[in-house]
Order: structure tokens, then C-alpha cells, then sequence
């Protein structure tokens, strides 16, 4: 069997050998049940499990070839992604006796990545295998390394399990999927004092990334026994698998979600606030559609709201109901719209804007009860709260700003925000309620430690 492996790539065939062993092989019966444990995993993510795909890894939907190699001490199965014809290969090392360990075949299948030896109590990692790094980056300074490990995955066989009879196949040393996760214990200091260790605020970083190898799932398994090894029971076998990965992800979810409850509501806001940021450079329709479907980003205590009432011969684009009755008329301009002049003077577009708000208020006032009765606006005053969102606020100047402070102060009921300003008010409400973000542009979750005293880590 002539192959050849290359970091980062799935294995390469120089010939397709066969892929059935001979029916009096003692190896017949490790082929078949591997065929039979990969077709009925697909089998049942198909039918009984569905909802368990998007957790199960690809060689359990069935989309990989299987390489076996049996060693004199154990056997390495490496799975890698095939979705034409996934095929299960065999192989034995016995024609160099030399190399008929796993101790050589583990670290070789895996690309460097798992390292299987005689006693791990005293083995390290080489120096010239895979590392981890750990930088240290601020702006205006390049990326400082902070720490370089080397990186593996060490199967300790003393800790081999017990041989079972109660599944089609042996329980492996060790199964990897390519998908790992690294949980970082941390903790926040404000920027304007100095760090005191013990005196900041303690969270877990969870990050999850893919090791750059060519395979999808790896697995070491002790001495080879044929009668092990049985197809008949390898439909078991995949739905113990399955299960299993289900149930831990729901433990490790459950305890990462004890850590701190608000983690996932602070992710999904932080995603939403992603999605508006994106839409700021374009048109004001999809603007418009994304506060309508969020409208807590314009009043994070609103009760209610109203898109495109009637007031007269204009149209609102939105009316919000807050606390105590409190009622607010929102008037949305296109974020590529304008607040002032080069020369300091008004824009066209924010005198608009001002116009639609005084025609509100001006029918509101001769028409109160009507607005009250018909629109059921309830309670709603003849002089409510107005807000004006128009422009972004690269586009301010100082003494831009302090116009529309001024002119705020002459409208005390009046708001004229840049979208930049909703962004940033929703930011420091999530920030507030939820806790504050650490990373932007990252996969990385953070789970903030409130109570130390029930702090169960994740296993």
C-alpha cells in the first residue's frame, strides 16, 4: 500500500488498493465493522438523529475514508474527509519490524499532532513539532510573543480502557477530532489604573480553532484482537458515539453557561450590534428594516413599537412607547445624509429632518384625541419626545457638536443623534447590563466569573 501524507492534506494514493480484505483475513472483521460503524452513524443522523448533525463530526456523517494501521502494540485509525467514495483501508507495519509501533505510527498519521509513547510520565513534546504562541498586541506597537509551547496531544497507555464486550468494536486509547478549544482564565483591569492582580475582573476565554492537518478524526486503539472486533454490533457502537458527543457538549455548554448566564445574550447582542455597524455605509432602507425588527437600540426600555404611523400628511418611521406612558416619534435620515455645511451652516438634510418633526407636533396639537382614539396611541402627550437620527459622526465637527447642544438645549425634548451615537449608546448598554466585549473580529466567547464561590470550571 503505497501512500503518501503531506501536513494539512488528506492522505495521497500513488494506487487504489482494494478495499476488502480476504474473507479468511483476521483482518475481515475490522474492515467490515469499520464500514458498518461509519454507514450506520450517516444512518442514523439520516433518521432517528437529525438534529445531532451539526455536532457530529464528518467521519460519523459519513463523509471519510478510513486508513487503518495495526501495529504489533495497538492500532491507529486516521479518518479523512472523501465525500465521493469513502473507502476503509488496512495496512500493517510488520514488514519493518523497527517501525511496528504506535509510538511511530501516531505521531506520522497525525502529522506531528498526537504522540502515542511506551510511558508518558516521562515523555516531551519535541521542540520542532507544532507550537501554540500567545501575543501581546497594542496599538501602535508591534505583536509581542508572550508565550511559545509546543503543542500535542499525549496518549498516556496506562490509562488504556478495560476491554468490553458490550459494543462492536474496542474502546479506544484516544479519539480526536480536528475541532480544538483552549479556555483561558483571565482577568479585565481598567485601562487607567494600574493592574493589581486579584483586584480585575476574572473571566474564562474560550476559543475554539481547527488544527491544520489533513485528517478529520483520529483514533488509537489498544493490541489488535480480531473478535473484537464485530459488525453486527457496530450499529450500537455509532449510536453510543453519537449520544455520547451529545451529551458532552450539553455538560460542557451547561457549565460554561453556570460560569455566567449572560454570555450567550451578550454574544447574540454583540453579533446584532456587528450587523449594524455593516449596514452604516449603505442606503437608508435596510437601516430602517434593521431598527425595525431591533427597535431596543433606539430605546432600550421601550414597551412598544409603532413603524410608519400616519400624522397627518407625513409619516413617522417609528413611534415607541416607553415607561410611565412616555411616548417618542423617531425620524430616520440615510446615514450618508448630512448634519451641517462646510461653512458651518445647517444642512438641507437636517432642516428636513426638523421640518417632518414640527409637522408632527403641529398635528398632534389639533389633533390629540383623534391620534389618542384612532392610532390607539394612548395617553400620548401633544408634546412628546422626538428623536432624529441623520449622518454619521465622522462627519462633525467640534464645533458642530456644540450646535447641536445648543440647539438641544433650545428643544429639550428634541434628539439629534448620528447613528455612530445609537451604536455607541447600545454598546454601553449591553456593555452595562451584560458585560463589557474584550475581543471584536474573533471567534473567542467570554464568560465573566460573578461568583467565585459556586465557579465549577469546565471539564
Amino acid at each position: 500500500m503505497d501512500f503518501q501524507i503531506q501536513r494539512g492534506q488528506p492522505i495521497k494514493w500513488a494506487q487504489a488498493p482494494s478495499t476488502r480484505a480476504p474473507r479468511d483475513s483476521p483482518y475481515a472483521a475490522l474492515g467490515d465493522t469499520l464500514k458498518a460503524y461509519r454507514d450506520a452513524a450517516k444512518r442514523l443522523l439520516e433518521t432517528k438523529y437529525p438534529e445531532l448533525r451539526e455536532l457530529a463530526p464528518p467521519h460519523l456523517q459519513g463523509r471519510c475514508s478510513c486508513l487503518a494501521i495495526v501495529c504489533e502494540d495497538g492500532l491507529v485509525l486516521r479518518w479523512d474527509d472523501d465525500t465521493e467514495t469513502p473507502k476503509v483501508r488496512i495496512a500493517t507495519a510488520s514488514i519493518t519490524p523497527s517501525e511496528d509501533r504506535l509510538e511511530v505510527w501516531a505521531p506520522r498519521l497525525s502529522e506531528r499532532y498526537v504522540w502515542c509513547p511506551p510511558d508518558a510520565s516521562s515523555f516531551r513534546l519535541p521542540d520542532d513539532g507544532p507550537h501554540i504562541q500567545f501575543l501581546k498586541i497594542g496599538p501602535g506597537a508591534p505583536p509581542q510573543v508572550v508565550t511559545d509551547v509546543a503543542f500535542g496531544i499525549v496518549v498516556n497507555r496506562s490509562e488504556a480502557p478495560a476491554p468490553s464486550d458490550a459494543a462492536g468494536r474496542p474502546l479506544p486509547m484516544a479519539s480526536l477530532m480536528l475541532d480544538v478549544e483552549i479556555v483561558l482564565h483571565m482577568e479585565v483591569f481598567d485601562a487607567d489604573k494600574e493592574p493589581k492582580p486579584g483586584s480585575g475582573q476574572e473571566a474564562l476565554v474560550r476559543q475554539r480553532f481547527r488544527l491544520p492537518v489533513g485528517w478529520s478524526a483520529f483514533e488509537i486503539y489498544p493490541k489488535f484482537e480480531a473478535t473484537a472486533w464485530k459488525p453486527e454490533g457496530a450499529a450500537a457502537a455509532a449510536e453510543i458515539d453519537l449520544l455520547g458527543i451529545a451529551a458532552r457538549h450539553n455538560l460542557r455548554e451547561r457549565a460554561f453557561h453556570a460560569v455566567d448566564s449572560r454570555a450567550a445574550a451578550r454574544r447574540e447582542y454583540w453579533r446584532l450590534l456587528d450587523e449594524f455597524r455593516g449596514l452604516l455605509t449603505g442606503d437608508e432602507a435596510p437601516v430602517q428594516a434593521f431598527l425595525a425588527a431591533n427597535p431596543a437600540l433606539l430605546s432600550p426600555a421601550h414597551l412598544k413599537a409603532w413603524p410608519k404611523l400616519p400624522l397627518g400628511g407625513r409619516v413617522t418611521d417609528f413611534v415607541l412607547r416607553e415607561a410611565a406612558a412616555e411616548y417618542v416619534l423617531v425620524e430616520l435620515e440615510a446615514p450618508t445624509r448630512h448634519l451641517f455645511r462646510k461653512d458651518g451652516q445647517q444642512h438641507q438634510d437636517l432642516t428636513h429632518a426638523v421640518d417632518q418633526i414640527t409637522d408632527w407636533l403641529r398635528y398632534l396639537e389639533d389633533n390629540l384625541s383623534t391620534v389618542q382614539r384612532e392610532l390607539g396611541l394612548v395617553g400620548i402627550s401633544a408634546n412628546p419626545k422626538t428623536i432624529i437620527v441623520i449622518g454619521r459622526s465622522s462627519g462633525l465637527s467640534d464645533a458642530d457638536r456644540r450646535k447641536l447642544t445648543t440647539a438641544q438645549n433650545l428643544h429639550p425634548k428634541l434628539q439629534i443623534l448620528t447613528y455612530d451615537d445609537v451604536l455607541a449608546a447600545a454598546e454601553a448598554t449591553v456593555a452595562n447590563l451584560l458585560g463589557p466585549r474584550l475581543f471584536s473580529g474573533t471567534s473567542a466567547e467570554v464568560y465573566y466569573i460573578w461568583d467565585k464561590e459556586t465557579l465549577v470550571p469546565p471539564a
